[in-house]
């Protein structure tokens, strides 16, 4: 049997969308987090399948209430240039705002797919009041650096602290969000 079940989550005083797809069947009755949700992570063993199911729907009902967020990626979170420009030398065609649940404040995550360090994102940004989609490929290599690639090409951006950007960017207040970064 599987069920969907969409739900929410809240991250401090944010509400988070959670999609919970759950399939019961006998045997082992394990929990698998897909996604940016990590606070729920649950493991029952040797159990009657009837106990097993009853508290799995009781988890499935509780759990995403109390769930809490983590970043989308493990990324340090702030602003990030593309490596072949100083950081001094930052432009809205070579800067990139990780905010911990998106890549810009105007886009919505809709879709993570993790293969090893590369997540596929799809997302949904407004600008200028139109509502793009778009599916970009990003490779984590490490806290500070990743990999962003599209249908073109693969662009390599790397943290920049902000005191290090030109205006308007080193000027912005981003104490919201990096005050809640790891």
């Amino acid at each position: 049997m599987t069920a969907h079940a969409p739900t929410i989550a809240f991250a401090g005083i944010d509400c988070l969308d959670v999609d919970v797809q759950v399939q019961v069947s006998s045997g082992f009755v394990g929990f698998t987090n897909v996604g940016p949700i990590t606070a729920v992570k649950c493991m029952l063993n040797g159990l009657r399948p009837s106990l097993q199911t009853s508290l799995l729907w009781t988890i499935v009902m509780l759990c995403p209430i109390s769930a809490t967020a983590a970043d989308l990626l493990p990324l340090k979170r702030g602003y990030y240039v593309d490596n072949s420009v100083p950081c001094a030398k930052a432009s809205n065609a070579t800067l990139e705002l990780f905010t911990g649940t998106s890549f810009a404040a105007n886009c919505v995550v809709k879709s993570v797919q993790k293969a090893g360090r590369s997540h596929r994102i799809t997302q949904t940004c407004t600008i200028r009041d139109d509502e793009i989609d778009g599916t970009l490929l990003y490779t984590v290599l490490n806290t500070k650096e990743f990999l962003l690639r599209n249908d073109e090409r693969e662009f390599h951006f790397r943290y920049c602290e902000q005191k290090d950007l030109p205006n308007p960017w080193s000027a912005t207040d981003l104490s919201d969000l990096t005050d809640k970064a790891p």
